[in-house]
């Protein structure tokens, strides 16, 4: 069976629940769930992941939420970003 990456990344999303992105030539072509940009707090940490110089890595914020990057190793400009995900409730205080 051959599934292209937006269907990977559909079906790893309604399996897990983890938010993620998947980024086609520096382009974001998914989002699961589609976020508001103003709400959305990925936004300051697609840098710091997408200048990672290993193809699989991770990031984690001083709230101890996790951003993690899977690079295409043929194609660096396509990637999926998975999170935010964390293991403590997120409060109004963590938002901000």
């Amino acid at each position: 069976m051959n599934i292209d990456a937006i269907d990977f990344c559909t079906h790893f999303y309604n399996c897990t629940n983890i938010p993620l992105r998947y980024y086609e030539n520096s382009v974001m072509k998914l989002q699961l769930p589609l976020i508001e940009p103003n709400l959305d707090p990925f936004a300051k940490y697609y840098e710091v992941l997408i200048n990672q110089p290993k193809p699989i890595t991770y990031a984690v914020t001083k709230q101890f939420v996790y951003y993690g990057i899977v690079k295409d190793q043929e194609t660096i400009n396509n990637c999926i970003i998975l999170g935010p995900i964390t293991n403590v409730a997120y409060s109004k205080e963590m938002f901000k």
